[in-house]
C-alpha cells in the first residue's frame, strides 16, 4: 500500500501493554502476534463470547518540515474477510521536535486499547488508515487456549 508523499514510514505494533515514560515517549511492552483466547466457562450463558484486551501502537514518521493534523482510523479484518471499525477517528498532530533541528523527520505516535469480542479464530489484521487511506496493517492470530486438565 503506497504511503502519502509526506510519510517516510508507518508501523503498527500489537503488544500487551504500553508505557509512557517521563519524557512522554511511548514504549511497547511484549510485542505479540498470537493471542491465546481463554475458553468460556461451562456456566457461561448461551451466546456469550470471550473478550480479549491488547494494545496497538502506531508510529508514523514524516518528511522533515511536515506538520499538521491528520485523522487516523483503526479497522479490523477478521478471518472471514470482514472489515469493521474498531475506533472512532483520532486526530493526530504531526510535529517536529525543535531540539533535534529542522532536517530531522517529525511524526506522530498513537496508541489504542483493543477490546476484541472473539467470534472467529484465525489470522486477523489491525488496519490503520490515515485520512481515509490504508497505510499499514499488523497481522495477529487468535487461537483458542487449550483446556486445563485437573
Amino acid at each position: 500500500m503506497p504511503l502519502p508523499p509526506f510519510l517516510i514510514s508507518a508501523s503498527a505494533l500489537l503488544c500487551e501493554r504500553i508505557l509512557q515514560e517521563e519524557d512522554k515517549v511511548l514504549s511497547a511492552i511484549r510485542i505479540i502476534d498470537v493471542i491465546y483466547v481463554p475458553q468460556l466457562p461451562a456456566s457461561a450463558p448461551e451466546g456469550s463470547v470471550t473478550r480479549v484486551q491488547e494494545y496497538c501502537l502506531i508510529i508514523l514518521k514524516a518528511q522533515p518540515g511536515h506538520q499538521g493534523k491528520h485523522l487516523i482510523e483503526f479497522r479490523m479484518l477478521n478471518p472471514k474477510g470482514e472489515l469493521t471499525n474498531i475506533s472512532e477517528p483520532i486526530e493526530a498532530e504531526f510535529k517536529a521536535r525543535p531540539e533535534f533541528g529542522k532536517d530531522v523527520p517529525g511524526g506522530a505516535t498513537v496508541s489504542i486499547q483493543l477490546n476484541l469480542a472473539v467470534k472467529n479464530y484465525g489470522t486477523c489484521y489491525i488496519c490503520v488508515y490515515l485520512d481515509g487511506e490504508e497505510i499499514t496493517r499488523a497481522p495477529f492470530t487468535l487461537l483458542q487456549q487449550a483446556e486445563k486438565n485437573g
